[in-house]
């Protein structure tokens, strides 16, 4: 099944098998790194919010929480986006998994700076239907951000460009 989401190189084996790093994102990967560096703007507002608001680092209804999700996500989903050049996923697969930790992080990310906003917990909130739903659907979020990541490590284990020096 792995096969099928790996792209071959189309070269014989005579040819060098390696990659030179480069900074040239194709579509998936600059979704990703866009939606990166939109989550690090949203974290760094935040603690700027946090600051000006002089608000505490304790507690569920923290500035906090919008800070650190949106720097979390933003780095983590930058960082994929650049090492997701050395994996030979076929263009579909790519943006299977980096366009749903895309989404699921700037939208995870989005419902508990929401409910912050609103000045309710974002996490284990059960008082009002609402409230719960967005729990709910956090959890839901949660798990594709957390299979698109485990089939991403996987890959990475298995089907990376090694680079070549100089």
């Amino acid at each position: 099944m792995a096969r099928n989401l790996i792209r071959r190189p189309s070269h014989s084996a005579t040819t060098e098998p390696t990659v030179r790093p480069r900074f040239r994102l194709d579509g998936s990967q600059r979704f990703l790194a866009i939606c990166g560096l939109l989550l690090i703007a949203s974290g760094l507002f935040h603690g700027i919010v946090l600051l000006v608001t002089g608000g505490s680092l304790d507690g569920p209804l923290s500035w906090r929480k919008p800070m650190l999700f949106g720097l979390s996500f933003g780095i983590t989903a930058f960082t994929i986006a650049f090492v997701a050049q050395t994996l030979r996923l076929r263009k579909t697969v790519s943006w299977v998994l980096l366009g749903s930790l895309g989404v699921a992080s700037v939208v995870e990310t989005a419902f508990i700076t929401m409910q912050t906003w609103c000045g309710v917990p974002s996490h284990f909130n059960f008082a009002t239907s609402f409230d719960a739903a967005v729990f709910n659907v956090m959890g839901i979020i949660v798990s594709i951000v957390a299979v698109a990541l485990l089939v991403l490590t996987i890959m990475s284990f298995t089907s990376m460009l090694p680079f070549r020096r100089g």
